[in-house]
C-alpha cells in the first residue's frame, strides 16, 4: 500500500472506478469499521512516533487562541477554534448524501394491495334506531325520566 495518497487516489489504487472513487473513499473511511479502526491505529502510531498527541495539539491551540484574543485578532481566534474542532472531527467538509430512487407506481400498487376492498353497500345491514319508549326496570322511558337522569329533554314529536 502506498502512503500519502488521498482517499480518492487510494480507492482508485484499490480498484474502484474513477467515477465512484470519491463515494467509495467516503464510505470506507466513515462507514467501514475495519478501515476506520486501521486509520485510527495508523493515527495513533504516527502520534507516538512524533510524540505529539491530540491533547498536546489542543493545548497548543488553546495558547494560540489566548494570544490572538489578547491581540484582538478575532479572525485568528475563529480560525484556531475551527482547527481545533476539525482536529476532534466536530466539523466535516462535506456530507455525502445518497438518495434512493423510489418506484412510486410500485409503491402505490403495493399500498392498494394492502387495503381491504370496500363492502358492497347492498351487503350492509340496516340497524334499527333505538326507541325511546318501552319497558325498563323502573317503568317506561319518557321525557321526564330522561331529564331526571341528567340528560337534556328531547322533543319526541319529530
Amino acid at each position: 500500500m502506498k502512503r500519502g495518497l488521498t482517499g480518492v487516489q487510494a480507492a482508485i489504487e484499490a480498484g474502484y472506478a474513477e467515477q465512484s472513487a470519491k463515494h467509495a473513499a467516503y464510505q470506507l473511511t466513515h462507514d467501514n469499521k475495519l478501515v476506520m479502526a486501521e486509520l485510527e491505529r495508523i493515527d495513533q502510531e504516527f502520534s507516538e512516533k512524533c510524540r505529539y498527541y491530540k491533547h498536546q495539539a489542543a493545548l497548543d491551540l488553546d495558547g494560540d487562541i489566548a494570544a490572538a484574543q489578547t491581540a484582538n485578532q478575532y479572525s485568528a481566534v475563529a480560525k484556531f477554534r475551527e482547527l481545533k474542532m476539525r482536529m476532534f472531527n466536530l466539523i466535516r467538509e462535506k456530507v455525502d448524501v445518497t438518495v434512493e430512487r423510489i418506484d412510486l407506481a410500485g409503491a402505490m400498487a403495493e399500498a392498494k394491495a394492502r387495503v381491504r376492498p370496500m363492502r358492497d353497500p347492498d351487503d350492509i345491514i340496516d340497524v334499527m334506531p333505538l326507541a325511546l319508549t318501552g319497558p325498563t326496570a323502573n317503568g317506561p322511558i319518557d321525557n321526564k325520566s330522561i331529564a331526571h337522569a341528567g340528560w337534556p329533554e328531547l322533543d319526541l314529536n319529530l
